[in-house]
């Protein structure tokens, strides 16, 4: 499952309200909105123009979580990718790991 930390970067950082985030990002509140509920995932092209207009890496804002059932009041497994150098089909590989979560 895709999510994001779309509101927390809102809230912490900028203290704006959906509105004002989403005329400072440049979309529309409609979509901004959806985004953030994850009822709606933005195309690839608009996901990169978020993360850039908040100086982060696209997986700095949208992860994947754990699709497996979790126990109750258990936090979430996240997903991500690490690069590992030198990978021996040529460049650098892309491993996916899971955040172990204490």
């Amino acid at each position: 499952m895709l999510t994001n930390k779309l509101k927390e970067i809102r809230m912490r950082e900028f203290m704006l309200n959906i509105r004002q985030f989403a005329a400072f990002l440049e979309i529309s509140e409609m979509y901004y909105n959806r985004y953030e509920k994850s009822s709606n995932h933005p195309t690839l092209e608009t996901a990169i123009w978020i993360a850039q207009k908040l100086n982060r890496n696209v997986t700095d804002i949208w992860f994947l979580i754990s699709p497996q059932p979790q126990l109750e009041n258990s936090p979430p497994v996240e997903v991500g990718l690490l690069r590992k150098e030198g990978h021996p089909e040529g460049g650098d590989g892309v491993v996916p790991v899971k955040n172990q979560s204490s």
